[in-house]
């Protein structure tokens, strides 16, 4: 019979599955690495534009600065202007108010809203503003700074007037100096209006590429930081900012917080040394984000997508496979009913014609699954009936064990087809069956079920009892032949007795009882033809001397091969010096190869000849020798050596070792 098995769809699906996620998963990360790369360029593109932008305003800026800062120099280095301011070192009042006014003149035409004159101390000598009321300390380091550096010096930017000015800080030196070598005799600071160029500055229009937005930063007198910021319409303030930049010539470029630090940017700043401004270039991160999210967004879209269509392919795909094998197993099945239909059909017709009676149990080894005709005949059922019936219910509980007790065999065995004879009572005589125990297994079963096969032999019987008769007469003699040879006759009783001992312990039938008795003692019959110098030959045997006592099976089974003892007792003592490892002799079988019966007789042999005494070495206890045994397990079946455990435990192995001389203490 054979069973249809389906194609694992599950498999098919699983492989496309992956298939597709592993798909799905490098087109992602593909996606990612191109997605990130994009992302890294766009950082290095917007540092390189702001690069040039600061560049660019920074030049502009500076640009707009350099008109005052000549006309402030222009002034300073006016040789009538050094002149008019010298006479503030004059003694003479009239020379000094002079002064004062010649100064107030300069600074009004140049086009400054204010000044002040300062020695190089820091130290006032003239204002335009009349006084400075007590802020003559906060001029004290730029003034000496100008002094010791003589370069032009912008302050940070204050309101004046309504206006954001900035101290502009020149050097003046005295009028007859022509060069700039010489120590400077006053510091002049003119207060210069830098409101029309931030508002300039701050309004023009810049169509920037990344949104990117430039700031204006100072820092104040008290040292906080401040933007410059237009107030629309044309207002011009500062406003305090959270960032420092104390210390910082230049930020380079990357990510961080803003100037007010409410969001994140990729900013960069160029510092402008004159004023003490910093140009702030930023661009919102969000601006380089917003498109790869919409990137990855779009991305992750066309993989659902991807996934839903390559679900849907996945399922048309099983369904199709599936759909096409239901078929073929539809197909399939139909032939094979068809098949069984017929082989059912030939089966019940063949068992309907079949003399022999034949019955199939379950695995269970009770329940009857099928039978034919013949047996419901030898059973006086109809065939009806005895389906479904068990063993115990059909026959009578002697017969139901001689039955269970094949079954056993059958399977200590291996497999291996086991015979006996049952009697049964039917009628008025007995009669006499030749059951054959088989194991039969379908191609759906994991477990065999068990085949008996019931053939009569009453009638052969009968007629075979005087042969069987002669038969027994002539292994009597030959028992007669061996019992005579001195050094076999104690060996093979010994060997006799535990075969016998061993094959009951066992529970083997009263027909395998007498095989392994019969064989124990016709096996020692080939001996008698081994040289005698070699059986009593004290000391080691030589390769050549081993191999000719070896013959001796050969010799006992060429003896009783004329035979006929209608038990296998030939087969018997042929395989008595088989191992199950495949090392024994003559035809080195090995497992199932080997049949129980040889088994208890290769067993029972090697312990005889190791308990009694050789020239080269002192007989083993009972108990050493079993310790051989179970190290030779390989050799040996483990379910006979117990069993032989067993019987020198027994009340009857006991007097078997007694009536032999064999120790069996166990220390």
């Amino acid at each position: 019979m054979r069973v249809i098995n389906g194609s694992p769809s599950w498999i098919t699906a699983l492989v496309l599955v992956c298939f597709f996620l592993v798909l799905g998963a490098g087109a992602w990360y593909s996606a990612s690495l191109l997605l990130d790369t994009r992302q890294e360029k766009d950082v290095v593109d917007v540092e390189e534009y702001q690069s040039k932008v600061l560049f660019a305003e920074s030049e502009a800026l500076s640009g707009q600065l350099v008109a005052p800062v000549l006309r402030a120099r222009e002034l300073a280095k006016a040789r009538i202007f050094r002149g008019a301011v010298a006479d503030f070192a004059s003694m003479k009042k009239e020379k000094k108010d002079r002064a004062q006014e010649d100064f107030e003149n300069f600074v009004n035409v140049s086009g400054f809203m204010a000044g002040h004159l300062f020695s190089p101390d820091g130290h006032l000598r003239a204002t335009t503003m009349g006084k400075l009321d007590g802020a003559e300390s906060a001029f004290y380091a730029p003034v000496r700074n100008v002094a010791k550096t003589r370069q032009p010096y912008f302050s940070p930017m204050f309101l004046y007037k309504g206006l954001l000015v900035s101290n502009l800080f020149i050097p003046v030196y005295p009028p007859h100096v022509l060069s700039d070598s010489a120590e400077p005799e006053y510091v002049l600071a003119l207060i210069v209006p830098l409101h029309d160029v931030l508002r300039s500055f701050l309004t023009s229009v810049r169509n920037l590429d990344y949104d990117t937005a430039v700031r204006l930063v100072q820092r104040s007198e008290g040292g906080a930081f401040q933007e410059i910021v237009v107030a629309y319409p044309d207002l011009v303030k500062v406003i305090p900012v959270k960032a420092s930049l104390a210390g910082v010539k230049a930020v380079e470029f990357g990510g961080r917080a803003d100037l007010n630090g409410t969001g994140a940017v990729y900013s960069s700043a160029t510092y402008l040394p004159a004023v003490h401004w910093w140009i702030v270039a930023e661009t919102d991160r969000e601006v380089l984000a917003a498109p790869i999210r919409e990137y990855r967004n779009l991305l992750r879209f066309l993989l659902v997508v991807g996934g839903v269509l390559a679900l849907f392919f996945i399922a048309s795909v099983v369904l199709f496979f599936s759909r096409y094998r239901h078929h073929r197993e539809e197909k399939a099945l139909a032939q094979e009913l068809e098949s069984m239909r017929r082989s059912l059909a030939m089966s019940t017709a063949i068992g309907k014609v079949l003399p022999t009676a034949v019955c199939l149990v379950d695995p269970d080894g009770e329940t009857i699954a099928f039978a034919n005709d013949a047996f419901a005949n030898m059973c006086g059922k109809p065939l009806s009936v005895i389906l479904d019936l068990s063993l115990t219910e059909l026959f009578n509980p002697a017969e139901a064990e001689d039955l269970q007790h094949g079954v056993r065999m059958l399977t200590m065995s291996g497999g291996r087809p086991h015979s006996q004879v049952l009697e049964t009572y039917r009628g008025p005589s007995p009669r006499l069956y030749a059951v054959t125990t088989l194991q039969c297994r379908a191609e759906d079963q994991e477990e065999p079920g068990i085949l008996f096969l019931f053939r009569d032999v009453t009638e052969e019987s009968a007629g075979h009892a005087q042969d069987i008769n002669n038969r027994q007469q002539i292994i009597n003699a030959l028992i007669r032949a061996v019992e005579s040879v001195p050094f076999l006759d104690g060996h093979t009783a010994l060997l006799r007795r535990l075969s016998v001992e061993i094959a009951e312990t066992l529970l083997l039938s009263d027909a395998d009882c007498a095989t392994v008795e019969a064989a124990a003692i016709l096996s020692q019959v080939g001996k008698t033809f081994v040289p005698r110098d070699i059986m009593q030959k004290e000391g080691k045997l030589t390769p050549e001397e081993i191999r000719e006592t070896r013959r001796y099976v050969e010799h006992t089974c060429r003896i009783i091969e004329g035979i006929d003892f209608d038990l296998p007792i030939a087969d018997t003592i042929r395989q008595m010096q088989e191992t199950l490892d495949g090392t024994g002799y003559p035809n080195g079988l090995k497992g199932n190869e080997v049949s129980m019966l040889a088994r208890i007789l290769g067993v029972a042999n090697t312990f005889s000849a190791l308990v009694k005494k050789r020239s080269y070495r002192k007989a083993k206890t009972a108990w050493e020798a079993i310790d051989v045994l179970r190290q030779s397990t390989g050799r040996y079946d483990a379910t006979v050596i117990r069993a032989l455990e067993a019987v020198v435990e027994s009340a009857s192995g006991q007097h078997i070792m007694r009536e032999n001389d064999i120790d069996t203490d166990k220390e």
